[in-house]
C-alpha cells in the first residue's frame, strides 16, 4: 500500500511539472531569462544563509519579486503575463486524483502568472494590505508557488553547473556583457 501511495505522489509531482513545462515553454527557451528565474528561486530558498541572495531580494521593488535586479522591465512583464495553469484549480484537481494527466490538463484554466498568484494569495493580500505591508514572504509564500508554477524541482536549484555559474557571475547580465564585448 505504501508503495502505491509513493508512486501516486510521484506521478502527481510529474504531472504538475508537465503542466508547467507546457504552460511556459517560451520562458524555458530563453536560457538567460530561465537562469534568472532559477536565481530568483535559489535566492528565495537561501535567504537566511546567503548574503548575496539577501541583497538581491532586498533590492526588488515588485511585491512578487518579479523586478530588477533579476529582470528588466520587459522581462518582468513577460513573466507576469505568461499563461500558466491556475495554481489553485490545478491543486484541487490533483487532490481529487483525476484518472489521467490528459483529463486533468485539458480542463485546467490557463491564466497569467501574476493573476494566478493573486488568486492563490487573495486572503493573505487582504489581511496584509490592512496593515500596510502587502509583500508576501519570499521563502514561505512565494518559493512554493513559483516552484509549482514553473515546474522547477529542488534538484535543479542544486545543480553543480548552475551553482558554479551563480558563484562566478551572480545574475551576470550576459546581454550587456555581449554588447560590451562587441564594442571592443
Amino acid at each position: 500500500m505504501a508503495k502505491k501511495s509513493r508512486k501516486s505522489a510521484v506521478n502527481q509531482s510529474e504531472d504538475s511539472a508537465s503542466i508547467a513545462e507546457t504552460a511556459c515553454p517560451t520562458l524555458r527557451q530563453d536560457a538567460d531569462l530561465w537562469y534568472r528565474i532559477l536565481v530568483l528561486l535559489h535566492d528565495l530558498s537561501n535567504i537566511g544563509s546567503d548574503l548575496s541572495a539577501e541583497k538581491r531580494l532586498s533590492s526588488t521593488t515588485h511585491e512578487l519579486y518579479i523586478s530588477a535586479p533579476y529582470f528588466t522591465d520587459s522581462e518582468a512583464v513577460k513573466i507576469r503575463t505568461t499563461a500558466i495553469a491556475n495554481i489553485t484549480q490545478a491543486a484541487r484537481m490533483e487532490d481529487q486524483r483525476a484518472k489521467s494527466f490528459k483529463a486533468r490538463s485539458s480542463s485546467i484554466e490557463m491564466i497569467p502568472l501574476e493573476e494566478a498568484i493573486h488568486k492563490r494569495l487573495a486572503d493573505f493580500f487582504d489581511k496584509r494590505k490592512a496593515s500596510g505591508d502587502s509583500r508576501p514572504c519570499g521563502p514561505h509564500d512565494m518559493f512554493p508557488i513559483y516552484q509549482s508554477a514553473f515546474g522547477i524541482a529542488k534538484e535543479e536549484l542544486k545543480d553543480k553547473r548552475f551553482l558554479s555559474r551563480l558563484r562566478r557571475t551572480g545574475l551576470g547580465d550576459s546581454k550587456s556583457q555581449q554588447g560590451s564585448a562587441a564594442s571592443r
